[in-house]
């Protein structure tokens, strides 16, 4: 790789090189000459122009069916039946009269309920007064589901509202700590 390159002849600039050893000659080189590597391409012949097809025309016609009466779509949610649970009517009669109070005593049915069941808490214990309460409030659900009835609608207001009344603020605190107020 150290050898020095020793040139076997020098050419003159200008002067074309020696052709390789069995090459084809080359042309001779003029002011006009362009490389065929850079010489562009020939066009392509013209095509023929094909035959003239001959023209149809089809007719396509369509016919949609839809079904006479579509169903409308289903509701997200459907109210009908919370409707036909709460029975609108029988709720609001049946409130009215659990909250009204009663003539010459000044106490509707739920307060008269709530202080039952705050006398069973205060006078027995806290655990007979949430049983009270919980069973009037079964009985009251299973009537209110059987009989479709003003009166019972007002039995079941009667019982969750005055079902309050066994409820204590500290009752949570001493479910879950077992500590009691002193």
């Amino acid at each position: 790789m150290s050898d020095p390159i020793v040139p076997a002849r020098v050419y003159p600039a200008g002067t074309p090189l020696p052709p390789a050893a069995g090459a084809p000659p080359q042309p001779p080189l003029g002011p006009d000459f362009i490389p065929p590597w850079r010489a562009a391409a020939p066009p392509p012949p013209p095509a023929a122009a094909p035959p003239p097809a001959a023209i149809e025309i089809h007719h396509v016609h369509t016919h949609t069916v839809a079904p006479a009466d579509e169903p409308e779509p289903e509701p997200r949610f459907n109210w009908a039946r919370l409707t036909a649970w709460a029975r609108p009517r029988q709720t609001t009669l049946g409130l009215t009269a659990a909250v009204i109070p009663m003539p010459h005593t000044g106490h509707s049915l739920a307060t008269g309920w709530s202080t039952a069941l705050n006398d069973a808490r205060n006078t027995g214990s806290i655990s007979g007064a949430y049983v009270l309460a919980g069973a009037a409030l079964t009985i009251a659900v299973l009537i209110d589901r059987r009989r479709h009835a003003w009166w019972s609608r007002t039995l079941l207001a009667a019982t969750v509202i005055g079902g309050t009344g066994a409820l204590g603020w500290y009752d949570p605190i001493t479910l879950l700590t077992g500590v009691r107020p002193s």
